[in-house]
């Protein structure tokens, strides 16, 4: 993940009544950011492992836990979602190690759950956090395909639409010039039937010269060629024209 494309760090917000300093807001696809709040008090855990005894230590854990509670109503009561555009109605709060909620739980047995219930936080450990890091990457990942693939699915559909447009034009042309091909062989079939035997009786009657030779156009034997247009594309066309002597 890249700073400041997928996550920004530290950074300040100001919804009008207070300032708010989250540690982490990571962008996930649709316009959805996650706030994670990484400063959770371990005091009391650093403080009942001091103690020598299960008994002494108690207290203390007892303490962590209620420290963990109080720092998740304080991440709800903060309302990110209302500062964030985008931010859901929860917070990761970051606990570094995983023992440190292990220890409040053993005295605490809902302690996860209250904190998400009443407070709408989760709380995450390190490998936690990376599982949902994981998740939002392989989330990005398959929101950029779904784009890639309505990309491509937008631009064959207007290739489609072009080539549909083309060979109508192409059929047209190739219409027009079988028409033209017919009548230009028609109109050497009239040639050489009604004019140049006519021209041909000056040369017998001496008026021109026996070694001036009349041009005598050929005619096209070539048809044009039809184009097979795909019938999902429109009817196909028919024949261009044909021969004529």
């Amino acid at each position: 993940m890249r700073e400041n494309d997928d996550y920004k760090l530290q950074f300040t917000i100001d919804d009008g009544e207070k300032r708010l300093r989250p540690d982490a807001v990571v962008f996930m696809p649709r316009g959805v950011k996650v706030v994670i709040d990484a400063k959770a008090p371990w005091v009391g855990y650093q403080e009942a492992h001091s103690m020598t005894t299960d008994e002494a230590a108690r207290p203390h854990l007892e303490q962590h836990a209620a420290n963990l509670l109080k720092r998740a109503a304080e991440l709800g009561n903060s309302n990110y979602s209302d500062a964030i555009t985008g931010s859901p109605d929860f917070v990761l709060m970051f606990v570094p190690a995983d023992p440190i909620v292990d220890a409040a739980m053993k005295v605490q047995l809902d302690l996860w759950e209250q904190a998400w219930r009443k407070h709408k936080v989760l709380i995450v450990t390190p490998v936690t956090l990376m599982a949902f890091l994981k998740t939002v990457t392989l989330a990005w990942q398959q929101h950029e395909i779904n784009k890639n693939a309505q990309q491509i699915a937008a631009l064959g559909e207007e290739l489609f639409n072009r080539f549909n447009v083309f060979a109508g034009h192409l059929k047209k042309m190739g219409i027009e010039l079988g028409k033209t091909v017919d009548a230009y062989n028609k109109g050497v079939g009239s040639l050489q039937r009604m004019v140049l035997p006519q021209a041909r009786r000056f040369q017998d009657l001496g008026a021109v010269a026996r070694t001036d030779q009349l041009a005598d156009p050929e005619l096209v034997a070539d048809a044009v060629r039809e184009l097979h247009v795909p019938k999902d594309l429109g009817e196909e066309p028919t024949g261009y024209g044909t021969v004529q002597s």
